[in-house]
């Protein structure tokens, strides 16, 4: 057998989210204020915590940050339904 690990499921549903949304590694890491190679570290599971207690302290920041990201992104394409919906109403006036 390989000495591969498996990641932890946080792990992999951060990435989803990621991918879903279009969010890059660099901008997590930027919005989190740790360094691309600090987040590719934890987030393929590379990362060895010297306790518990620190593991989830950056996992609680992730997921906090990336949260935040994801709400900032969902405001985006609110506003932008918004403007097209008063545009669309402007013209069907006419």
């Amino acid at each position: 057998m390989s000495g591969r690990q498996l990641n932890e499921e946080w792990t992999a549903r951060v990435v989803g989210r990621m991918h879903k949304y279009r969010i890059s590694r660099a901008e997590l890491a930027s919005k989190c204020h740790y360094s691309l190679t600090y987040i590719s570290l934890v987030l393929n599971g590379n990362k060895e915590f010297k306790s518990e207690y620190a593991k989830q302290k950056t996992r609680e920041k992730i997921e906090r940050n990336l949260k935040e990201i994801e709400d900032g992104i969902l405001e985006e394409i609110k506003a932008k339904e918004a403007q097209e919906e008063k545009w669309y109403e402007y013209f069907n006036k006419t």
